[in-house]
């Protein structure tokens, strides 16, 4: 290999270092630094405050696939939400409460509605996949309701950013996985964004918004797949 090669490589793999940090800075939006308790405090979201609590307690010691807390998901999908200029209580508590059942237990489905009554219990219903149930199904579901579509976009959004920023990192982070969600998402997702996009649909400008964070998402994924080998 002469020099110029090598200058080739390392420029290369500068260009390369650069992506990656480009990568794992836009999972790091404004949203990042949004306090859940302090916004709900702030803005009188008992329901979003006691959601808060419960998806903590819920989730003690339980850790997504990735090894990292369940709850930090969860989290992280109510400040999407919030920083989209979602503030209805009720949203932003089953968005905080989504991955309960799925995750846990079905049975804590009637706990939520006890809790937090069944306007809540029904979005977590719609967003909760059973076991072995048909990912059409699933997603027909969710697509009849926007509710259900705007929290499902801040959910895949966090995931796919959390999947391309980690791509390599250990042996869940992997080209396979990141590759199933990212035809899922064009698959279901995008065309879901679509349709809600261009109806008179409530939360239909947020999910145009999600939606667009999406695509840019799915744009560094699929080049994450193309170059970090």
């Amino acid at each position: 290999m002469d020099i110029s090669d090598d200058s080739k490589n390392k420029k290369c793999s500068l260009i390369l270092k650069g992506a990656r940090v480009m990568i794992r800075n836009r999972e790091r939006m404004p949203w990042h630094d949004i306090d859940v308790e302090a916004f709900a405090m702030a803005n009188n979201l008992p329901k979003t405050l006691r959601a808060l609590i419960c998806a903590r307690e819920f989730f003690n010691l339980v850790k997504r696939k990735d090894g990292r807390d369940e709850f930090v998901h969860s989290y992280r999908v109510a400040q999407i939400l919030i920083f989209h200029r979602i503030f209805s209580d009720d949203i932003l508590a089953a968005g905080l409460l989504h991955d309960v059942p799925e995750n846990i237990n079905l049975g804590l489905l009637d706990n939520i509605r006890e809790g937090f009554g069944e306007n809540i219990e029904l979005m977590v219903f719609i967003l909760t996949r059973r076991e072995n149930e048909d990912i059409r199904f699933y997603f027909a579901r969710i697509s009849e309701d926007s509710v259900t579509i705007l929290a499902k976009l801040a959910d895949r959004l966090h995931n796919l950013r959390n999947m391309t920023k980690n791509l390599g990192k250990d042996d869940f982070f992997t080209e396979r996985r990141l590759s199933d969600q990212i035809e899922e998402t064009w698959e279901y997702l995008v065309p879901m964004a679509v349709r809600a996009g261009e109806i008179d649909c409530q939360h239909r400008e947020v999910i145009v918004e999600i939606h667009e964070e999406l695509l840019r998402s799915l744009a560094d994924a699929e080049w994450a797949m193309l170059n970090f080998k």
